[in-house]
């Protein structure tokens, strides 16, 4: 089988997380014999020295000079998006601009026209972009609900509302990365689903996320990260946005008071909007200067590492599909607070594997990492069983075979139809 991936959201050289969920499902797919390649589409921009005649020109070249012609084997194609000079005079919609040069590209590229099937990330715009493709190109797509598709984007732009709708309606797969956020987008089907959104979870390397062995090896992590070695780490993994609630975090961390007095708090994240959170100053406004930690965006590699040189985890975000980085402190054996959102009661019982509090509600933020950070043994307690319950999550590996498994499904069902319409 072969699979175009159709995501905006992949590894690039300055982010080289961004994404990285998508490229380590692709990985797996790969391992079970699937023929992957990855479309991650660019605005168009003319070359030197043309380019330099427009500000929105040269931020173009910037975006394309960041981007990766292959990750770790996988090969990504940037299909060119154009955008009509002077735009004013050319008020077509940019998505339907995106969707029909995806399918130009494809077109263009023997070794991806014989694709088997489109699998668009993120149901909007992605989604969107992938329908306009597929119905050019006559292939099968497939788009999976990843959180903020549903949570956000529709609300902060109305007119994605249509388009998500219509995603839903003529997609022929329709997935959701938690049973929360499949529930959530089905209410979004005002014109109705075209199949029921069933759900893939995205998996979590056990191995490679595992709990530390021993001091040695969490004093060494800190040595390499360059964090304190006499000091608790609790430790938060997420964007630079305050929708990750960021603010919340701090909020409740400040207001530990003495509780929190043998605690450090670690930040860890990478921009996504020019309105990005500055956590060093917002660390500082709240007389956290001394006790925070920034280290931004560290690539892949240092992970792992990560989660060995902290003690505990807490992610306080407004709306989630399924955190990552909550499946990771998981899998690493950190207690680990999070805000009840997307799929998170999906995988933490509150009070056995973890912590949940209501999204947006910092008293009961810090009571929770009031107990987690000055009950020792039952801090203890919930990261053994937060591991066990990763492990149950199952691998990259094992929900890729659930997601082709879903692939064959969905062609079967489509190659059924079109013999039923020789038929009558």
């Amino acid at each position: 089988m072969k699979v175009l991936i159709l995501s905006t959201c992949y590894p690039r050289r300055k982010f080289p997380n961004h994404g990285i969920f998508v490229h380590r499902q692709a990985q797996a797919l790969v391992d079970l014999g699937v023929e992957c390649e990855v479309l991650q589409p660019v605005e168009w921009s003319p070359p030197a020295p043309l380019y330099r005649l427009r500000a929105g020109w040269k931020m173009y070249r910037a975006q394309q000079d960041d981007l990766l012609d292959e990750v770790e084997g996988i090969r990504v194609h940037h299909p060119p998006i154009y955008l009509p000079v002077p735009s004013r005079f050319f008020p077509g919609d940019y998505w339907e601009r995106m969707g029909r040069g995806v399918a130009r590209y494809i077109r263009r590229h023997r070794q991806l026209r014989s694709a088997d099937l489109l699998y668009a990330h993120f149901l909007c715009h992605e989604g969107y972009a992938g329908l306009i493709a597929a119905r050019e190109l006559k292939m099968p797509l497939v788009a999976i609900a990843l959180g903020d598709d549903v949570h956000a984007w529709p609300e902060r732009w109305p007119d994605r509302k249509l388009k998500l709708a219509s995603v839903l309606s003529e997609a022929n797969g329709l997935l959701a990365c938690s049973h929360g956020l499949a529930r959530d987008a089905e209410a979004w089907a005002t014109e109705g689903l075209s199949t029921p959104v069933e759900v893939v979870y995205m998996g979590i390397d056990t191995e490679t996320f595992s709990p530390a062995d021993s001091m040695e090896d969490k004093l060494r992590a800190r040595r390499l990260l360059g964090l304190p070695q006499e000091r608790k780490l609790l430790l938060c993994v997420a964007t630079t946005i305050a929708a990750k609630g960021w603010l919340d975090l701090l909020d409740a961390f400040a207001a530990l008071g003495d509780d929190g007095a043998g605690w450090d708090v670690v930040m860890v994240g990478s921009p996504r909007t020019g309105n990005d959170l500055n956590l060093v100053d917002e660390a500082e406004a709240r007389g956290l200067g001394n006790r925070s930690h920034w280290l931004g965006c560290l690539p892949p590699r240092n992970m792992p590492d990560l989660y060995l040189a902290v003690d505990a985890f807490v992610l306080a975000s407004h709306n989630e599909g399924l955190s990552n980085s909550v499946m990771e402190a998981m899998s690493a054996g950190l207690p680990v607070v999070a805000t009840d959102v997307g799929g998170h009661s999906e995988i933490i019982d509150d009070g056995s594997n973890g912590w949940l509090v209501p999204p947006r509600d910092v008293p009961s933020l810090t009571e929770a990492l009031r107990e987690a950070l000055t009950d020792a043994q039952k801090a203890a307690r919930m990261g053994k069983a937060a591991r066990e319950r990763a492990i149950k999550i199952g691998g990259y590996g094992s929900n890729a075979q659930l997601l082709l498994q879903y692939f064959e499904k969905t062609l079967n069902a489509r190659r059924n139809v079109r013999a039923g319409a020789v038929v009558f």
